[in-house]
């Protein structure tokens, strides 16, 4: 019966056994089908990549908030209100623009509305799913305007509201409302201009910016669909206001008058063509030798020009636009393109004079196509001489000769002489010795747009390596006139291309000006950026597309800019060069590589005053200015704008790159409506125009008002000379100044000039601005760098300065702890002067066995975004706001849910003294700008303020302004008074190299030190009466601490499964450094006013010790994605299934262990043989029936039983043994049934 026990208890246990394990298995699956269900949905939300070349142009990519946003908003384009060059704003539309989505029905609109007013103050588990929150006004609801109107009630019923809806549906150019249409998309541009006083207003949305190479040319074409546009209390348009479309262009860096269709207004147009849209295409031209860029403005009502606020092209309504295309060709295929383009809808770069935008009237125009041509140019072709001569490169007096490897070099010297020089393609050939891969460069020449069979290329062939130069003048040109008369400009245009030269030096062009050299190279064509077609049809296919690549064949189109600014009359020659210029007779061989370089396309055109003055410059287009021997050195604050080209010649002239505006403007965050350059007597003047030997005609007359100020302060009679003479512009403004700003005030006025465009310091980088100045008795002026970073949607730019603001900081030991106490002091102790404890959650307590619910960290130099959170320098959440004062979040959960309470050090329970004494200093903030006044009764001599800036992690952009007065208006200059401003070369490239240290060292002496080390020790003592210094001098210093940045974001390895980011963060290798320092002092009768601004002491990355350093840390705690309480049961079971493993092989290893003798089939002697037949003896002398079978069972036998052998039975046999087979598991057992139950 034991046994029977034991088979039954292995049969349960073996049951139990399998049902435990099919139970897992089934949980195991449930939990898997609910984590692949979550998987599933959070799939569906993947983010589209808009490809298109012309981004977002089809309006399907756009920002909804998450699903919750009926109308979206574009990405890749900008919306604003309407303004005018004079800078005045129309009003906001109160309704929402933005894009829409024609295939659903537009009563949900009014759903969307009646749901938002519903569950608005409800908890958010209590929304509905979706839960529109845009929709938060009735007047937000496409249509409620035009029901509001058709019925007179101010609060239209659902049903009007659906059908107005309904109705204003606009669908696509392709497919009819409340359709579906996945080829082209149902997504459309909406401007919905509402006002309450039914006048309407001006909106609109400009695409960002477009580049055309030079040689290609674009096709814009757009939709555009209009409904209910009135004006002046509901009034229908009547032809004078409406839609528009804008194309802005920009012209080597000047904005040109854009194209605009005006007064569009589709009402007219049946539902039956396109569904009531109208297309409008555009051609545009690039500049052949500036750069051209362009964007798009879609618009709907305009801002009429004046310096006041007026209705005249308000609208109310609404514009739907839909479907951009963009296609670029070759601007050889331009012309043929405008063919067809009505005469005066073809327009042209005028740089003639500044005349007001080029407007066509969208009801007046007699198609629906329009061009602009960039391309003012009238290049004359030139034809080179079969005399060119090719000779062996020199530099200096060595020539290849001088070189020991010039045999090797100069091989085929004469076969490269017979294949260099002009040449036509009908040349190349295996025939007349051109290599194969040289004739295959050469297929597509024909084809090219500056190529064919009868264009002339100069080649220089290098068959082994040596250098080549051909040199182009006027014995072997016959066209180009090499001499530039006084104040002439010129340009000169060709192609190159080049072998691929494994590094080698290529194609270096050179203009040759008596002793001046001014170059483009070295040129390797093969690894320059080619030229594509690219725009969204040619992306249908891979074929497609690869027709389209490479349109120049690897040629590299160069320019230069000749003009001679010297008195006489200038010539000059063109060297055309392969392989390198500059080498010495120690130079290796490895810099000498076979191939060759072609030149081809050679044009040139005398240049308009206007038209050089839109070049744009690089590196294959070069500014050259001929002064024959000469070297000349001139100073301009900048150049002349493009209008006022001649003006200059006998007036103060405005400036191409600033702008001037009264003090108090709104274009530089003011109120006053005053237009820009309104200031006669404000401007750029050149001191060409004063000297005895001027150009005739010119000059400054003494009868100039401005002229007559200078005179005044200078005390200079003009009399004899009649114009503004060398003397006085010697006195005013020195020999060395050529074009200088001057801002000249006839009345106590604020009056200032701002760059029109920003400049960027990189990060980690070094930047110097210096302007001089002078001022004229009892007169003011200021600097300024604006801050110029894109501002939020509806924030007013160019309203501060770039600002330095370090924080406030405190004290840490090497763990972390806020002490009050430096922890290097012999007088510190861990017991006494610790405040704050850091914890493993990269949070501070009070103790440091903590048990509290809130956190505490420094949180004063987080900035806040619009909802009160803090944030880091990438604007990401790192606190979140709540309903207390002062206590933030760490984490919000994605249900919503906020967790880990965080306040400020300055609001937790502790000593107020001790709190001061672990604060190492106060936040310093000082504004990037210098103020500077006159206090004498002279013209000052000249002042220079000097900004150094050396950046941290961020960049920098700022504009530059500089102002008679201040930019507010509030400091005026009186009548009379004058200031002058001349922009300084950069003299420094690094912090290091400025004259921080010296100066340090002065200020230090100043204040009663031996040197800059006392300074520091004593401001270390008391930082404040270093940081709150008035006016002059002001210096701070800043030791960085991880935990002061706002960029740190505490880390906690229980939210997480990423590494700690801040592991490798080591205090001690930060130390005191210079952080601000302001220091005015006089050299040499010339004062300066100085200020160092090192970002880089506070703005640091601290490098993450995870291997991928860029990942972003996720403050958000994500919510598991399988179901809890399935995955709880589940480890359950399989613990209990581990369980009952573990206790049956402990079981049967027992019972293995008690069985030894039979399974481990054991070796016997004959000691135990002997034993055992003893047994049987005396088993088989009892009087019991137990079978034939005496043998005991194996586990009433012990080894001690078994050996119990006297020794005397040992025999010789004794050491021989005899195995006895068992069956591992099926051992046989006795058969009587007593016998088992023994």
């Amino acid at each position: 019966m034991a046994k029977n026990k034991q088979s039954k208890k292995l049969r349960i246990a073996t049951l139990l056994l399998s049902a435990i394990m099919v139970v897992a298995a089934c949980s195991f699956f449930i939990t898997a089908c609910s984590s692949y269900g979550n998987e599933d949905d959070s799939s569906t939300s993947e983010t589209r990549t808009d490809t298109q070349t012309f981004a977002n142009g089809n309006f399907e990519y756009f920002s909804d908030s998450d699903g919750s946003y009926r109308i979206g908003s574009p990405e890749s384009w900008t919306s604003s209100t309407g303004s005018n060059s004079s800078g005045v704003s129309a009003s906001s539309s109160v309704a929402k623009s933005g894009i829409v989505d024609t295939s659903i029905d537009w009563t949900e609109f009014v759903n969307a509305y009646n749901t938002y007013n519903e569950y608005k103050d409800a908890d958010d588990e209590d929304k509905p799913d979706p839960y529109y929150t845009d929709i938060d006004n009735n007047y937000d609801i496409p249509g409620w305007d035009l029901a509001k109107a058709a019925s007179g009630d101010e609060d239209p019923a659902d049903d009007a509201l659906k059908t107005s809806a309904k109705d204003l549906n606009p669908g696509t150019p392709f497919a009819a409302k409340e359709a579906e249409d996945e080829t082209n998309g149902t997504h459309v541009l909406m401007l919905h201009n509402y006002r309450s006083n039914k006048m309407g207003t001006a909106a609109r949305y400009t695409s960002s910016t477009i580049t055309l190479a030079a040689g290609t040319a674009a096709e814009i074409s757009v939709w555009v669909k209009t409904s209910g546009l009135t004006y002046n209390d509901g009034t229908p348009v009547d032809g004078n206001r409406g839609a528009y479309i804008k194309i802005n262009s920009n012209v080597g860096g000047t904005s040109q008058n854009p194209l605009v269709v005006r007064n569009i207004d589709t009402s007219d147009i049946p539902e039956t063509e396109n569904n009531g849209w109208e297309q409008f295409t555009f051609y545009i031209n690039a500049s052949p030798y500036a750069t051209t860029t362009f964007s798009v403005e879609l618009g709907l009502g305009m801002q009429t020009d004046g310096k006041e606020t007026n209705y005249l092209e308000y609208v109310q309504g609404y514009a739907f636009f839909d479907d951009l295309k963009y296609t670029v060709m070759q601007s050889a295929d331009f012309d043929s393109k405008i063919s067809s383009v009505p005469a005066g809808q073809a327009l042209t770069l005028n740089l003639e004079f500044d005349s007001d935008l080029e407007k066509l009237d969208a009801t007046k125009v007699t198609s629906n196509y329009f061009s602009i041509d960039l391309d003012t140019t009238d290049l004359n072709g030139l034809s080179i001489n079969n005399n060119v001569t090719i000779e062996n490169t020199k530099s200096g007096k060595i020539t290849v000769q001088n070189l020991s490897f010039a045999d090797e070099l100069l091989a085929d010297y004469d076969k490269d002489m017979s294949r260099s020089g002009r040449k036509f393609t009908s040349d190349f050939t295996e025939a007349n010795g051109y290599a194969s891969k040289f004739i295959k460069d050469f297929e597509k020449f024909n084809t090219l747009p500056f190529g064919g069979a009868p264009e002339e290329i100069l080649v220089l062939y290098s068959s082994h390596g040596a250098p080549y130069t051909a040199t182009l003048d006027s014995s072997n040109v016959g066209d180009l006139p090499f001499e530039l008369g006084k104040d002439e400009s010129m340009l000169v245009s060709f192609w190159v291309k080049t072998s691929d030269l494994q590094s080698g030096t290529g194609a270096t062009i050179t203009v040759i000006d008596g002793d001046n050299e001014t170059s483009i190279g070295a040129v390797d064509t093969t690894t320059l950026t080619t030229v594509d077609l690219v725009d969204d049809e040619k992306k249908s296919s891979k074929e497609e597309l690869e027709k389209y690549e490479d349109i120049f064949d690897g040629w590299q189109q160069c320019f230069f800019f000749i003009t001679n600014s010297t008195d006489e009359e200038k010539t000059f020659s063109l060297e055309f060069s392969y392989g390198p210029k500059d080498f010495t007779s120690s130079s290796a061989i490895s810099s000498f590589m076979e191939g060759y370089a072609a030149f081809t396309g050679f044009r040139w055109q005398k240049l308009t005053e206007e038209e050089y003055a839109i070049k744009s410059t690089g590196t294959y287009a070069v500014e050259v200015s001929l002064t024959g021997s000469e070297t000349s050195v001139s100073n301009t604050f900048d150049d002349v704008a493009t209008t006022d080209q001649t003006k200059i010649k006998t007036d103060i002239a405005n400036l191409k790159n600033y702008t001037g505006v009264y003090g108090g403007s709104t274009y530089v965050g003011g109120t006053g409506t005053s237009g820009i350059n309104e200031n006669a007597y404000a401007g750029v003047i050149n001191k060409d125009y004063t000297t005895a030997d001027r150009e005739a005609g010119t000059g400054y007359s003494k009868d100039l008002p401005w002229v007559q100020t200078l005179a005044n302060a200078y005390d200079i009679d003009l009399t004899n000379d009649g114009v503004l003479n060398s003397a006085l512009w010697n006195a005013a403004f020195g020999d060395d100044l050529t074009q200088p700003l001057l801002i000249t005030n006839r009345e106590a006025q604020a009056y200032g000039f701002y760059a029109n465009s920003s400049t960027n310091i990189a990060a980690s980088s070094f930047a110097e601005i210096t302007v001089r100045m002078k001022l004229s008795a009892g007169a003011t002026a200021n600097v300024y760098l604006i801050d110029s970073t894109d501002k939020d949607f509806g924030e007013k730019k160019y309203t501060d300065t770039l600002s330095f603001s370090s924080g406030i900081s405190y004290r840490y030991d090497s763990k972390g702890n806020v002490v009050i106490k430096d922890p290097d002091d012999k007088d510190f102790s861990s017991k006494t002067d610790i405040l704050f404890y850091k914890h493993s959650n990269g949070l501070w307590a009070t103790a440091k066995d903590y048990s509290g619910d809130i956190w505490y960290a420094n949180l004063a130099n987080y900035k806040k975004d619009k909802d009160g959170n803090l944030i880091d320098s990438d604007e990401n959440i790192v606190y979140y706001a709540s309903s207390e004062d002062g206590v933030y979040y760490r984490y919000k959960t994605d249900d919503g849910k906020l967790e880990v309470k965080v306040s400020d050090f300055s609001k937790a329970p502790v000593d107020a003294e001790k709190l001061a004494q672990a604060r190492i200093q106060n936040a310093a903030t000082y504004g990037l700008s210098k103020q500077v006044k006159n206090y004498t009764e002279e013209v000052s001599d000249w002042i220079y303020v000097r900004f150094f800036i050396a950046t941290g992690d961020e960049s920098k952009d700022y504009r530059l302004e500089v102002w008679s007065g201040d930019r507010s208006g509030t400091t005026t200059n009186p009548a009379g008074s004058f200031v002058i401003f001349d922009i300084v070369s950069a003299s420094y490239t690094a912090m290091d190299g400025t004259p921080l240290s010296e100066n340090l060292e002065k200020y230090a002496e100043s204040k009663g030190f031996a040197d800059s080390a006392e300074l520091l020790k004593d401001y270390e003592k008391d930082p404040a009466k270093y940081i709150t210094a008035d006016g002059s001098n002001s210096l701070v210093y800043y030791n960085f601490s991880l935990f002061d940045d706002d960029d740190y974001k505490s880390f906690d390895a229980d939210r997480t499964d990423d590494s700690d980011p801040y592991a490798s963060y080591d205090p001690s290798s930060y130390s005191n450094s210079v952080a601000y320092f302001t220091y005015n002092f006089t050299s040499s009768s010339t004062a300066y006013y100085d200020t160092y601004v090192n970002f880089g002491t506070y703005e640091v990355s601290v490098a993450a010790s995870s291997e991928d350093d860029s990942t972003t840390e996720d403050d958000t705690t994500t919510a598991p994605d399988y179901n809890v309480w399935l995955l709880a049961a589940s480890i359950i079971l399989a613990a209990a299934l581990i369980f009952t493993l573990v206790a049956l092989l402990i079981r049967k290893l027992l019972a293995n262990i008690r069985k030894k003798s039979v399974h481990n089939k054991p070796m016997y002697d004959n000691k135990r043989k002997r034993y055992i037949r003893k047994l049987k003896l005396e088993e088989a002398d009892r009087e019991e029936d137990e079978g034939d079978d005496v043998l005991p069972d194996e586990d009433e036998i012990s080894e001690e039983d078994i050996y119990k052998v006297d020794d005397t039975d040992k025999t010789d046999s004794d050491d021989k043994t005899v195995e006895i087979s068992s069956d591992d598991d099926n051992h046989e057992q006795p058969v009587n049934s007593d016998e088992e139950n023994k």
